[in-house]
Parts: structure tokens; sequence; C-alpha cells
């Protein structure tokens, strides 16, 4: 069950209001005493659970506003994603590999077949080497793949 925090939040309105309200029948009432003995039970009483309200309610609406913007933010980074692998990832590369020069593709650089930087590695897309520059992928620097066609 997905709920979007409104019963958090109106609880956490309600507890800084019953808080304020509090702190304020507390002081109304101590100054309607003029003696200190009087009006110290009235200060303890109402303020301090009062200002316990007050801070518990405020911090209640802080914890719900990050999980409300860590949940937005998370379903934008998916989306992010999603639609990132599907403009630039390996999916949308062509699969069969041209006669001629080949060469195989990371996902932003790309390598003879045999550079020791890919060796073992195996989410490589072999491509020709025309097809890799149009991707605005950069050659290697170690084998140097441009080196060899020319």
């Amino acid at each position: 069950m997905r709920t979007d925090g409104k019963l958090t939040t109106y609880l956490a309105t309600g507890m800084v209001t019953i808080g304020f309200g509090l702190m304020f029948l507390a002081w109304n009432g101590a100054a309607n005493l003029d003696y200190v003995q009087g009006q110290v039970p009235f200060l303890l009483s109402g303020t301090l659970p009062g200002l316990g309200l007050v801070l518990t309610g405020l911090t209640l609406a802080l914890v719900q506003e990050i999980r409300r913007t860590g949940g937005r933010l998370l379903g934008r980074l998916e989306q992010m994603g999603t639609t990132t692998q599907a403009v630039e990832g390996p999916a949308n590369w062509p699969a069969a590999v041209p006669d001629g020069d080949h060469v195989v593709a990371t996902a932003a650089t790309f390598h003879q077949p045999d550079c020791r930087v890919v060796d073992g590695r195996t989410d490589l897309t072999p491509m020709a080497i025309d097809t890799a520059r149009d991707h605005g992928l950069a050659p290697c620097r170690i084998c140097e793949p441009e080196a060899e066609v020319a």
C-alpha cells in the first residue's frame, strides 16, 4: 500500500498546533499570577510538553518531506536511466559487423579486439570503426585502433 503521506502531514501539523496552544495557555496562566511560586508550575507543566510536541511535529514533517523528495528523485533517476539506456545503450548498436576493420566498444571508447584494457570483458559490442565514430565513441589511447586503419 503506497500513501503520499497526507496523514503524516496532518499529524505533524496537529502536533505543532497543539504544542503552541499548550505553550500559549501556560504563559497566559502564568501571566495572571503575580508571584513566582504560582507561575513556575504553569510554565513547567505547559511549556515543556508544548515544546516537545512542536519539536516532534516539526521533525515528523521534515522526515516526511525528505521521504517524499527522495521518492520523487529516485523515480526521476530510474526514468533517466531507462531513457539513457534506450537511447545510447549497446542494444541500439548494430549486432552484425560488416566485412573489413572492426573494433569492440564499451560505453565511451572503442578498442582493438585484442586490447589488454578489454581483455576478459563480456559486455563488449563488436562494430565497424565508422559506426563507433558515428556513436561518438573515443578511440582507446592504449591500443590506438584508428592507427592500424590508416
